[in-house]
Formats: C-alpha cells, structure tokens, sequence
C-alpha cells in the first residue's frame, strides 16, 4: 500500500532511508529549532498523524463518532506515556 500523506513511513526503507526519514520528522517536530521536542510540540498535527497510524493504522481517515474519541484518549495517553518514558531527565523535554 502507498504511503497516503507525506508523513507515512514507506513499507520498505533501507536503514538510510529510515534514518532520513526520522531526521525529516524530528525537525518538522522541533518547531523551535532547540534541538529538543517538549510537550506542547508532541501536541501537533504531524505527530497525531504518525501516532494515528501506530494506534489505528487500519482505520485510515475515517475517524468520526465514538471511535474518534477511544482514538483521541488513545493519543492522549500514548503522548503522555511517549514523554515520560523518553524524558529521561524530566525536564520537560526529549
């Protein structure tokens, strides 16, 4: 299946390819350009996207009623759970 927006991950990528890739969404993530990603740049569309397709990969844009809601808990928490487990300094920052 073809990636279906810019941030899709290709189904196959050479470990280069892959390193790219997430240098390209580390930086479109770091909005301050500080080096670091906080909270409250997790909570932005390019993020949502690429977590959408981890919790609900199978759902596609079809995201409306009570399965948006499960989904946006899910999002909620996975972001919450993302940062502590990453933030290992705790301060506030990955």
């Amino acid at each position: 299946m073809p990636p279906t927006s810019r941030w899709d991950p290709q189904e196959e990528f050479s470990p280069r390819e892959h390193h790219d890739w997430c240098i390209k969404m580390w930086r479109r993530l770091d909005r301050d350009d500080s080096g670091y990603i906080t909270l409250d740049e997790l909570h932005c569309k390019e993020f949502r996207c690429v977590l959408k397709k981890v919790i609900a990969p199978d759902t596609g844009n079809n995201m409306g009623g009570p399965r948006y809601a499960r989904a946006q808990m899910s999002m909620d928490q996975a972001v919450s759970f993302l940062m502590r487990k990453a933030d290992m300094s705790d301060d506030g920052m990955v």
